[in-house]
């Protein structure tokens, strides 16, 4: 039963299970707006990461951030002070920051702007020469930003104590929150036709709260995949995988698992692997991949877990492969 069903339907859906965090770093591939590449005013590198931890049955999206910029090394280390990030596009209808907080002294002061069609006038939440964003956490008080845990000076905190290392909880609805993992906000790219499109970008604020530099992540093809449509026996669906740059996107499935070592990759599902459908390449204002899939009206696939991924590579760039995280999916029944 089970081989031929994933024979003749490889075509199946299913329903997101929990997954793991996904972190997007900013570091020295980022990319900046009117600065050299990644670095920052003062002269230092920038360096941050953005962890999103998502809970698909509560629709609760946590967002930690933190500053990996080296203290001492100028007399002010630059703070992070707006934090932009995205969704797949219509997923997400409403957000909204329920909970703020630290470990340390110091709690986080932000608030959320939200903008459920980036695509769509009017703009509101933009980042310069990146585009427009749905999600950008910004500080309340000039200065009051993310501070790395060795910050010694900042802004006009002065000698501290700093923020450091906040998570955000935000409450998310919408017509697709219920597919969506970690890795979909990881991946979902800014929208822009005349800028380049990215996953994350960050503000950083230097030592006289004055100069401000926006850089965002530079690491190609990030792609996740997801679900759009409720997972039933019967019913269809749409089978997506997020991403952006030109990237080519070939769509794989498994029964088994992962992580699962082979040769010199780490598979983020089981093997066997079956490579089911090529995208093709990305096209430059696209983000996003569609498959339709019709799942069998065939009651003994009810409780069946598969386990998804997105093999990529750059344009023409055959010798630098990547994987999108493990997505599991669980069909339903009625």
């Amino acid at each position: 039963m089970f081989a031929r069903t994933l024979a003749a339907s490889v075509l199946l859906s299913g329903l997101a299970l929990a997954q793991g965090p996904a972190t997007v770093l900013v570091d020295s591939n980022a990319h900046g707006c009117g600065q050299q590449g990644a670095v920052l005013p003062n002269g230092q590198t920038a360096q941050a990461s953005v962890r999103f931890a998502y809970d698909a049955s509560t629709a609760i999206l946590e967002v930690t951030v933190a500053n990996l910029l080296a203290g001492g090394v100028a007399a002010t280390t630059p703070v992070i002070d707006e934090i932009f990030f995205n969704a797949p596009e219509g997923a997400v209808s409403s957000a909204t920051l329920i909970a703020q907080t630290a470990s340390g002294a110091v709690q986080p002061d932000f608030r959320l702007d939200f903008d459920d069609d980036a695509e769509a006038a009017p703009v509101l939440v933009t980042s310069s020469c990146f585009g427009e964003f749905n999600f950008c956490l910004v500080a309340q008080s000039n200065g009051h930003g993310v501070a790395s845990a060795t910050t010694t000076q900042a802004c006009e905190l002065g000698a501290g104590p700093f923020l450091v290392e906040p998570t955000f909880r935000i409450q998310l609805q919408g017509p697709g929150v219920s597919g969506l993992d970690s890795s979909s906000f990881a991946a979902a790219a800014s929208r822009s036709h005349s800028h380049r499109r990215v996953n994350v970008a960050a503000t950083f604020t230097d030592g006289n709260c004055s100069n401000r530099a926006t850089v965002a992540n530079g690491h190609e093809c990030n792609t996740a995949v997801f679900l759009r449509g409720l997972p039933r026996i019967g019913d269809a669906v749409q089978l997506c995988v997020a991403g952006n740059n030109q990237c080519r996107s070939f769509i794989g499935v498994s029964a088994t698992p992962g992580p699962e070592l082979f040769k010199d990759y780490i598979l983020p599902i089981g093997t066997p692997i079956l490579f089911t459908f090529d995208f093709g390449y990305f096209a430059p204002n696209q983000h996003e991949f569609q498959l339709p899939l019709q799942i069998p009206m065939d009651w003994g696939i009810i409780g069946l877990d598969l386990y998804w991924t997105s093999l990529t590579h750059g344009f023409e760039n055959y010798t630098n492969f990547r994987f999108a995280p493990a997505y599991t999916m669980t069909i339903t029944g009625l």
